[in-house]
């Protein structure tokens, strides 16, 4: 079954507000509306809109009489189904609640080809849902501002009015316990009634749809005891969640725990195990039927030749996992090559895990003399990648003579090439064009030249062995104070972890480094559903001032602009150019040009299926627009 992964967030909201999720295809934009209401928290009494401002078109089902006034499209929502939009469209607006106007920006992730489940599924989520009817999020602000002081003169109201008000912490196992009572029918042929939107959605009688009622009861005999039918029949439905949760927890779970590779390669497609085939430069394997290709790639994953191979080029915390006696780690631990490479699998909750006969398999397959292998690849790899990263573009005997002074090892400039040909084409974000290694991002049309422009004649920096590390491992500079200044602005305002606040600021480092504009970081924040309010916007702005000329970038060959302005490295570039048979750049390399003044406006867009701004060569929904 076809799916759409999305995340939704409520605008304004900080920290973030917000919940990722997985809806069935097939679904009216009314049904849909049931959905998100469930995801968010929301009791769902309220109405509805959705808008696509690039498209033009609103989305209701209930139509003001003002309608018309302005230059949107308006269509029924139970008589549009979401499939086109879905598959076209990067994100839309979900408003609820016309009075409070909870306006919520819901991103389109990624479409699922075949999803597990019939039933929508809530991935993640981060903060509370705001009480309702409370006058919206800034209202909601003000009153848990008013709840943390006893002694505002309205605390005693709001606090009575909160204890009345039917709401509870938000639980991701109970909302996909009622999501999964979802029963996906038909869409109507008419306009709803918004009681019989619920109805073309919900199954009678059971999972939300009795909540719903339950609610309603609760609501309006508030001032009265809950009969004990009532409670009777709370308890027989909270029993339900409890034992049909622990299925789903069980069956997401059941890999994790017991799974094989073959348990793996059985929930892929022919086409996706055609692709691991291709990827490992495997042969002979299109005469298969998919029950013979499982066997075939089966043997061959966990043969000698073949995963030596592959994870001689895996890094520390993916060699780490194959080792490892748990059975799982987070997708963000950076451990998506094994799930590539058909080494491990991925359940619908994030979680990467490497199955115990793949771990068998390593440890009789891959011993010391290859780890000592796998050190000399790894120092070869990583200075490869930091010299691309740092200079974009970088001649072949530059990375030569600084791996060798770096290892002490040699290395030909044939064995350079071989090498480099050698290199797993997912793990390659380069390319060898003439006698240089050029970035991946730059081989489109016009780039690499006008990257060769804006470098000129200056010196090439010389990294750091730690550089060296971290830039040609996980492609960013260790963290200096002024990168800790940023992380500690965005956990305090934006996001609720301190590793997500340092992600952040190492794709932001990553877009400046490559040449990008303040146009395109912004961009990324608003993608990601970072949120910066306009109150603490001017000191983002300082920060970013003060990362931007502490970041070192590609047109100016791996130094920062605050070094290329100093008097020292103006002097060195110049003596150098001399030397070379070149005229004095006068402002070139130190002038103003390479020191930000953050006056731009936005450049560009950012979309989904572009080319990631950071360098990888990835579309920016596979890279930094990945949802963490």
């Amino acid at each position: 079954m076809k799916a759409y992964q999305m995340k939704i967030a409520v605008k304004n909201s900080h920290p973030p507000i917000w919940r990722r999720f997985v809806v069935p295809a097939g679904l009216s934009f009314s049904q849909l509306s049931v959905v998100l209401n469930e995801v968010m928290g929301w009791c769902g009494y309220h109405l509805f809109k959705f808008e696509f401002y690039h498209l033009k078109i609103s989305l209701e089902e209930e139509f003001e009489d003002f309608i018309g006034l302005d230059d949107m499209e308006y269509l029924k929502a139970s008589e549009t189904l979401i499939d086109p939009f879905m598959e076209q469209e990067d994100w839309f607006t979900y408003v609820y609640d016309f009075g409070d106007y909870w306006e919520h920006r819901v991103t389109i992730e990624k479409v699922i080809e075949d999803y597990a489940f019939s039933y929508p599924v809530v991935l993640k989520y981060k903060g509370e849902t705001p009480y309702e009817d409370c006058g919206g999020i800034y209202g909601y602000y003000d009153l848990l501002e008013i709840l943390k002081d006893s002694s505002h003169p309205e605390y005693e109201n709001m606090k009575s009015w909160t204890e009345e008000h039917f709401t509870s912490v938000y639980d991701m196992g109970e909302v996909n316990q009622s999501l999964k009572h979802m029963a996906l029918k038909k869409k109507k042929s008419r306009p709803m009634l918004r009681n019989e939107i619920y109805e073309a959605l919900i199954e009678k009688g059971s999972g939300f749809k009795t909540i719903q009622c339950v609610n309603k009861g609760v609501n309006d005999n508030k001032d009265e005891a809950l009969s004990e039918k009532m409670i009777s029949k709370m308890d027989d439905i909270l029993k339900e969640y409890e034992t049909q949760y622990k299925q789903l927890k069980d069956a997401w779970g059941a890999d994790l725990a017991n799974g094989t590779l073959r348990d793996i390669l059985e929930d892929y497609r022919k086409d996706d195990l055609q692709e691991i085939c291709e990827l490992h430069g495997l042969s002979g394997y299109r005469k298969f039927l998919k029950k013979d290709l499982i066997d075939f790639v089966y043997e061959k994953l966990l043969s000698k030749e073949v995963m030596c191979r592959c994870l001689l080029y895996m890094n520390d915390t993916e060699l780490t996992l194959m080792d490892k006696g748990n059975t799982g780690v987070d997708e963000s631990d950076d451990v998506w090559n094994l799930v590539v490479s058909g080494y491990a699998g991925a359940t619908y909750i994030e979680v990467v895990y490497v199955p115990e006969d793949v771990k068998d398999a390593f440890r009789k397959n891959c011993d010391e003399e290859w780890k000592k292998e796998r050190k000399r690849v790894q120092d070869i790899l990583h200075h490869i990648n930091a010299c691309v990263e740092l200079y974009g573009i970088c001649p072949l005997e530059r990375m030569i003579s600084m791996y060798e002074k770096n290892t002490g090892n040699t290395i030909s400039e044939a064995e350079l090439r071989e090498f480099c040909g050698q290199i797993p084409g997912f793990l390659k974000y380069f390319e060898i064009v003439g006698n240089e290694l050029v970035q991946e991002h730059l081989l489109e049309a016009g780039r690499m030249q006008h990257l060769k422009s804006m470098q000129g004649i200056k010196a090439y920096y010389t990294p750091t062995r730690e550089e060296i590390q971290t830039l040609g491992g996980y492609f960013y500079v260790p963290f200096d104070r002024y990168m800790n200044e940023m992380a500690d602005f965005f956990e305090e305002f934006s996001v609720e972890k301190e590793e997500d606040a340092r992600d952040i600021c190492r794709n932001i480092q990553r877009i400046i480094r490559i040449g990008g504009q303040i146009g395109d970081i912004m961009n990324y924040l608003e993608n990601d559903l970072v949120m910066i309010d306009e109150t603490v916007f001017p000191q983002f702005a300082e920060i970013l001032m003060r990362v931007w000329n502490h970041t070192r970038m590609q047109m100016n060959r791996g130094y920062m602009p605050d070094e290329m302005s100093c008097p020292e490295s103006v002097k060195k570039v110049k003596e150098k150019a001399a030397g070379m048979g070149f005229q004095p750049l006068g402002d070139t390399p130190g002038g103003k040009a390479d020191i930000i003044d953050f006056q731009e406006e936005r450049r560009k867009k950012i979309y989904p299926n572009d080319t990631c701004p950071c360098g990888s060569g990835k579309k920016y929904k596979h890279c930094c627009g990945k949802k963490k």
